[in-house]
């Protein structure tokens, strides 16, 4: 269990807190995040009592998107129902960043991490995924997140699918509602940051219909470059060839055939 630097550092701390030992890497993470939400709570100055729900879920939103502005905050908490006055205006102030205005997300990463784990599988996880994917920036960091979640899943995709855990039930819908707005920024992504990101992008993008997938493919580009996400290049590449031939568009289908047929190349099934 102490292979780990910080793993050391949590245990110390959950030992000057209740002089308790905790059996596990699971339980160690589980205290400092009592210890955060408990020290938030004071911070928060109220004799009400506050949710830790409210609290978990909008750090899990956070470290989905990687840090906001205030008013951002202000919007995810609206929207997630959270009614507490004063609400994102404190917390920000309590997670404030080096730049005025911003909130952070909780650190370290595995912290926020564990959050997300628990919160995605709880009533708001479809909301916090909704919020996290709602223009391309965030996309880029909720997908960043996810693949370093899921790393476990890099080789074998398909055990996403058949064995996931609630929380990866969520996310993967909520990327699967996000293909029709975002395709171009998970595509980019995936791009960028390589296997790692290809389990969630594969599951999400099978998950939608047929003509979810044709209308998809035509709106976005195939770049070069996509080697290493390509299974998912070839079925969008296919779905874009698919959409071109129903619609009778011949140049569009010569294009898409050159495109599928350097996708199947890299693929090795040329």
């Amino acid at each position: 269990m102490y292979e780990r630097p910080l793993f050391i550092h949590l245990a110390a701390l959950a030992a000057l807190a209740s002089r308790a030992e905790h059996e596990s890497k699971e339980a160690l993470v589980q205290s400092q995040l009592d210890r955060e939400f408990s020290y938030w709570q004071r911070w928060f100055g109220t004799e009400e009592p506050l949710s830790s729900e409210d609290w978990a879920d909008t750090m899990a939103w956070l470290s989905l998107v990687g840090g906001v502005n205030v008013d951002d905050l202000r919007v995810a908490v609206m929207n997630m129902g959270i009614a507490i006055p004063r609400f994102a205006e404190v917390t920000a102030d309590f997670y404030s960043g080096a730049v005025k205005g911003m909130v952070l997300p909780l650190q370290p990463d595995l912290l926020g991490e564990a959050l997300i784990a628990q919160q995605l599988g709880k009533e708001r996880g479809w909301l916090i995924m909704s919020r996290a994917l709602d223009d391309n920036e965030r996309v880029q960091h909720t997908l960043t997140v996810l693949s370093r979640m899921g790393a476990d899943h890099t080789s074998n995709f398909q055990a996403l699918a058949d064995d996931s855990l609630q929380w990866q039930r969520t996310a993967m819908e909520g990327l699967a509602e996000a293909w029709p707005t975002h395709g171009q920024a998970l595509l980019n992504t995936g791009r960028m940051l390589g296997r790692q990101t290809l389990p969630w992008l594969m599951v999400s993008w099978c998950r939608l219909s047929t003509k979810q997938q044709d209308s998809v493919a035509a709106g976005v580009v195939l770049r070069g470059g996509s080697t290493s996400i390509i299974e998912l290049v070839v079925n969008v590449g296919r779905a874009h060839l698919r959409k071109a031939r129903a619609e009778g568009l011949e140049r569009y289908v010569a294009a898409a055939l050159h495109a599928l047929a350097v996708s199947l190349s890299e693929q090795g099934d040329a």
